[in-house]
C-alpha cells in the first residue's frame, strides 16, 4: 500500500509539473492579438445607437398593485418571532437527544461485561 501511494502522489506531483511547464510556455510564446485590435470601428457604431435612443419609449413600473397585499412590518415580526421559537424547539429537542445518548454510551461497559 505504502508504494502504490508513493506512486500515486509521484504521479500527481510530475503531471502539476508538466502542466505548469505547459501554461508557462503558453503564456511566453503567445502573442496577444487582443492588443492588436483596431477599436477605430466602434466610433461609428455609436453614431447609430444615438438615432435609435430618441425614438425609444419608456414603460412605468408599478411595484404595488392595488390587488397585492403590503407587507407589514408587524407580520414579518410575528413570522420572526414563531420562526426563532420554532428553532428554539428544535435545539431542545436535539439537546435531549443527545443527552440521552451520552448517557446510554459507555465505553467501558462492554468491556466491564467481558471480564466477569
Amino acid at each position: 500500500m505504502k508504494k502504490f501511494t508513493k506512486f500515486v502522489l509521484g504521479t500527481a506531483v510530475v503531471a502539476a509539473v508538466c502542466a505548469c511547464g505547459y501554461v508557462a510556455y503558453k503564456k511566453l510564446t503567445s502573442t496577444d492579438e487582443d492588443d492588436d485590435f483596431d477599436f477605430d470601428d466602434d466610433d461609428e457604431d455609436e453614431d447609430d445607437v444615438e438615432e435609435t435612443d430618441s425614438e425609444r419609449e419608456y414603460v412605468s413600473i408599478n411595484i404595488e398593485d392595488e390587488n397585492d397585499e403590503a407587507i407589514d412590518k408587524e407580520d414579518v415580526k410575528e413570522a420572526a418571532e414563531e420562526a426563532a421559537e420554532d428553532i428554539k424547539a428544535e435545539i431542545n429537542e436535539t439537546k435531549e437527544a443527545v443527552k440521552e445518548a451520552v448517557e446510554d454510551f459507555d465505553p467501558f461497559k462492554k468491556k466491564a461485561d467481558d471480564n466477569k
